[in-house]
């Protein structure tokens, strides 16, 4: 139970953080459009962000769209992962006692069909992961220094009365 929750936690602490850097670029890409309406962004799944920074990027700040494609593009299989370990339930085979792998049960749609399905993981292949979440997140700062240079915070512009 304690591998399992250092586990979710890595992923999901991970999650926080990009989401939490979504948002900071998304707000940077409108901070020179102030008459745009101010999204409700604290109820967007990671999925809905992901979605309007590739378009606020694409539309307001095409260069740094093209700079960072590949960073951008990785957003997707991030998204994968991460649902894997919010919404799965990790267990170990204790007949086999072999603690270099570990399962994720999750309920995936086969065909239309929802099944579960049972997917083997080694701690290597976690941590490699982990590691292109970290990278990801680092890039998409990168990026957002770049936007913040031009306006200033926009995210302390936006809580003191965007």
């Amino acid at each position: 139970m304690i591998e399992e929750i250092k586990l979710r936690g890595h992923v999901m602490t991970m999650s926080a953080d990009l989401e939490f850097t979504l948002l900071k670029i998304i707000l940077a890409c409108l901070a020179d459009t102030p008459t745009k309406i101010v999204r409700e962004y604290k109820t967007l799944p990671l999925e809905a962000k992901i979605a309007m920074l590739k378009h606020d990027l694409k539309t307001y700040k095409n260069r740094q769209f093209v700079k960072y494609r590949t960073t951008i593009n990785r957003l997707d299989k991030i998204k994968k992962f991460r649902n894997k370990f919010a919404h799965c339930k990790i267990v170990w085979d204790k007949k086999q006692k072999d603690t270099l792998f570990f399962n994720i049960l999750i309920i995936s749609d086969i065909d239309g069909i929802e099944k579960p399905q049972l997917i083997k993981m080694t701690y290597t292949e976690f941590y490699k992961k982990s590691d292109q979440i970290r990278t990801t997140i680092l890039e998409l700062l990168e990026l957002y220094f770049e936007i913040e240079k031009e306006f200033g915070d926009p995210l302390i512009v936006c809580v003191n009365g965007f």
